[in-house]
């Protein structure tokens, strides 16, 4: 009976419409409930509408209720058939009303995320520790790439898994490597064959910039430097001419030995720049003092250079926010066990840079003119509003909680061009002796 109904309302093609507007209407409160328009509907349309419920439809814009549709069918020979049955069959579907199949779909993604989270928990292999907690993160605090794996899971479905399985593969052979660093097309080549697959344009690239996000503690880079740098912290060697920094007095060397076209700015005691491109050849850098200087601001290095043109003096302008250019050159220093002095700007954003940078290797990076007193000396008129003063939360060396602390207080920013005199006799006074 129900196969001969649906033969029925299938061969008659005026039909078509009104059962694409009951099921849409069936979907949305879960029952035979609310009223079918058509709009402009055609001969054949009303036509057929009448020959089943029994009433004149005139007007090009019809309107009824379903129930009186379904009411209809029951005083056909089709009685007992309800208009679910109907529909279901018609369209060779059970129908879902529009806020289960939002739950359904929902539950799946979760279910599709969490099976990954499974499944490296199961392996119980200490090599996937590090992709093991990136998607247990993901899924607890829905961060950390649980957003894009949604979305590419709703885009591709299963297939999506292969993907992060790599990405999951890729995390595990940088915790293999420690602190030998890798280009990113040899990573892909390595994990895929395929050396662009982690590019940071596609989706594997992005997630494993997600995940690496994760395993540095911070949010996702929001800029190609802050990707970069990313890369550099996680055993990925960075490939860019622009992000770069400025030098004075550091001798460089490469597997031959001293890099001999930076010797030419020494000994002409001029600045140079040093791209991250060239560093990546550079497998050494110190200086004859043993001691370097590090400012944020370019006005207060070029001054400095004026000022000690002749002098055994070592000194690196990170030009404000800190490039992987200059975190590259701080650690092949410190690697070789020069003391590093780092001044900048007393304000919340100059503060984090100088308390991230110092991190890196407490023991031989000084924060300099950075403390409570320097900013007293060099307190300006602009006022600090209340979210940049929530950035010193953030602040870990002790050595810079008192000017946390005069910040706090004060609400007023400090700049370490006040301070120029002072840094002057520092640098003499350290490079003399």
């Amino acid at each position: 009976m129900l196969t001969s109904c649906v033969k029925y309302f299938k061969d008659n093609a005026a039909y078509k419409r009104i059962f694409a507007q009951m099921r849409k209407q069936w979907k949305k409160y879960g029952k035979t409930s609310g009223f079918i328009l058509l709009e402009k509907a055609t001969a054949a349309e009303r036509e057929a509408l009448r020959s089943l419920m029994g009433q004149s439809f005139d007007d090009e814009t019809v309107k009824f209720r379903m129930s009186e549709f379904e009411r209809a069918l029951q005083e056909t020979k089709y009685r007992g058939i309800s208009l679910q049955e109907l529909l279901e069959t018609y369209f060779n579907e059970t129908l879902v009303t529009n806020k289960n199949e939002r739950r359904l779909k929902t539950e799946a993604r979760r279910d599709f995320v969490a099976s990954i989270r499974d499944e490296l928990a199961a392996q119980n292999e200490s090599k996937y520790a590090n992709a093991s907690r990136w998607i247990e993160k993901a899924v607890c605090e829905k961060k950390y790439g649980y957003g894009l794996m949604l979305a590419e899971y709703d885009k591709q479905g299963e297939s999506i898994r292969g993907t992060i399985s790599k990405v999951c593969e890729a995390i595990a052979f940088l915790q293999s490597i420690e602190k030998d660093k890798i280009r990113l097309a040899v990573l892909s080549a390595v994990i895929t064959s395929n050396p662009h697959f982690f590019d940071r344009k596609n989706i594997a690239g992005k997630l494993l910039i997600s995940a690496l996000s994760f395993m540095n503690e911070q949010e996702y880079p929001q800029d190609a430097e802050g990707i970069l740098e990313l890369y550099y912290l996680s055993n990925i060697k960075p490939d860019d001419l622009s992000s770069y920094t400025t030098v004075y007095g550091i001798n460089l060397y490469t597997e031959e030995g001293l890099h001999k076209s930076y010797e030419t700015f020494i000994e002409k005691n001029e600045a140079y720049v040093v791209t991250l491109s060239n560093l990546n050849r550079i497998v050494k850098a110190d200086c004859k003092s043993r001691q370097v200087f590090i400012f944020e601001n370019q006005m207060v290095f070029s001054h400095m250079c004026e000022s000690l043109a002749g002098m055994p003096v070592a000194m690196i302008c990170t030009s404000g926010q800190m490039k992987t250019a200059s975190l590259m050159l701080i650690d092949l220093l410190c690697k070789e066990g020069c003391v590093l002095y780092y001044s900048g700007d007393i304000d919340p954003e100059g503060i984090g840079i100088a308390d991230r940078v110092i991190a890196r290797d407490p023991e031989h990076i000084i924060p300099w003119r950075l403390d409570k007193e320097d900013y007293m000396l060099s307190i300006s008129d602009e006022k600090l509003d209340g979210s940049r003063i929530k950035k010193l939360e953030k602040v870990r060396d002790h050595r810079l909680l008192g000017a946390v602390e005069a910040l706090r207080e004060k609400k007023r920013a400090a700049y370490q061009e006040l301070l120029i005199d002072k840094m002057l006799v520092d640098i003499k006074e350290k490079t003399l002796c």
